[in-house]
């Protein structure tokens, strides 16, 4: 990633996001550079010492998606019509009278994505090698905070008035 601007970066980062939403499975095919995508734009400077911002966000955004692929329950594809209307050369011939049409839930014939366990695996060591540290990070530190404690109520509020 060194020879590339930001810009570049981020667009081929965007590139990778827009196949691995639509990918699912076949992403873990390219782990390895998938995971070196991420990292790198994690640890992208734009200046000596300051990470970019703009790269860090495509590449949690990158994460993000790649995680939504593995682990979500999806349809494979979105049709109004049956696979075999679909491939029917009449029919694509005139596709445009069926703008429109829905179609019963009953009658739909749909194809389900399904997460693996690979897929669930992966999934399970990207939120260990990404998430973790950063989460317990912060939960020290709300931990730490003096405003992270809820303040406790005081005494005369917290019992019901008399009524004198």
């Amino acid at each position: 990633l060194a020879p590339l601007s930001d810009m570049e970066v981020i667009y081929f980062t965007n590139v990778a996001r827009f196949i691995i939403e639509e990918a699912g499975e076949a992403a873990i095919g390219y782990r390895e550079q998938l995971v070196a995508l991420i990292e790198g734009g994690m640890k992208t400077e734009e200046r000596p010492g300051v990470i970019s911002n703009k790269v860090f966000k495509a590449a949690n955004r990158l994460l993000s998606t790649l995680l939504h692929s593995l682990v979500t329950c999806r349809p494979v594809e979105c049709r109004t019509v049956p696979l075999s209307e679909w491939r029917d050369p009449e029919w694509q011939r005139t596709h445009y009278d069926s703008w429109g049409k829905t179609v019963r839930t009953s009658e739909a014939q749909i194809e389900w994505r399904k997460p693996s366990k690979a897929g669930l695996q992966w999934a399970s060591d990207l939120v260990a090698r990404f998430i973790e540290e950063p989460l317990a990070f912060i939960s020290k530190y709300a931990e730490s905070s003096p405003d992270a404690a809820a303040p406790s109520p005081s005494p005369s509020s917290a019992s019901p008035s008399s009524g004198n």
